[in-house]
């Protein structure tokens, strides 16, 4: 049996989206699991040279959804397998437009901080290093919502 690829998983029925009850660590109430393909559709608005915090993303999906809050595990792996299509060249999708809290590079990326900070720079955006991390410089200024 040959494996998916990340495009297939990404348009999967999946039986999703799908609303469970929150953890309480999360603070409980309503939580969405998105569609893989929402979160691509997202991704695809963000314009070059502009970001969009993962935060920010998530909480976009759970207004669309009317619910507490969308899942972080499973929109942070969806994130991910959109990432790993676009290597694959199966979408065009600007996955490393997506950036932690503050604007923050992640590491999770395919190619790492590496990766992450050269697809910014050709969007135009400056990364500085503030302790063993990295960052969007002037993060704010770019914001996408």
């Amino acid at each position: 049996m040959s494996r998916k690829t990340f495009l297939e998983k990404i348009q999967s029925k999946h039986d999703l989206p799908k609303i469970k009850d929150a953890p309480d660590v999360w603070g409980g109430g309503s939580m969405l699991i998105p569609h893989p393909k929402e979160v691509m559709e997202i991704i695809d608005c963000i314009p070059k040279g502009n970001i969009m915090e993962i935060n920010a993303l998530r909480s976009q999906l759970a207004e669309k959804h009317n619910v507490d809050i969308c899942c972080p595990m499973t929109t942070g792996i969806f994130i991910k397998i959109v990432a790993e299509a676009y290597l694959e060249g199966s979408i065009n999708s600007p996955y490393w437009r997506v950036v932690k809290k503050n604007g923050e590079l992640n590491h999770k990326f395919p190619g790492g901080i590496d990766e992450h900070r050269n697809q910014l720079s050709r969007d135009g955006l400056s990364v500085i290093k503030k302790g063993k991390k990295f960052y969007i410089k002037d993060a704010q200024t770019y914001l996408y919502s």
